[in-house]
């Protein structure tokens, strides 16, 4: 009996640990950089919701490269600027004015 307990425990413990996972996630595509406005990262949300103003990390090959505050964003599938963006959409996410050896295509942003 001690066992069963035990393995529910661990299967509980698991699955509490998988969900405190990122909250967002999004796959780069494209990169653009427009002189006004700064760097786009453009690709798809995975995962989650993203708002203007939330603080995303760059990962690369699972590193972190950087974090920034998001400085807002297009759905593209709407054609119009966004306050937020959800799973499924396919949007341009505003960087402002990173390096250009900060975001690359297949990199992911993600927000805890």
């Amino acid at each position: 009996m001690k066992k069963i307990i035990l393995a529910a425990l661990l299967v509980i413990m698991s699955i509490s640990f998988t969900a405190c996972g990122n909250s967002f996630e999004f796959k780069v595509t494209d990169v653009q950089k427009t002189n006004s406005e700064g760097t786009f990262a453009v690709g798809k949300v995975e995962k989650g919701t993203l708002s203007d103003g939330d603080v995303v990390t760059i990962k690369r090959d699972g590193k972190t490269i950087k974090s920034v505050k998001v400085q807002g964003m297009v759905n593209k599938d709407k054609d119009k600027d966004a306050k937020s963006i959800t799973k499924g959409d396919n949007a341009y996410v505003g960087l402002g004015d990173i390096g250009e050896d900060d975001i690359s295509i297949n990199d992911i942003l993600i927000k805890k």
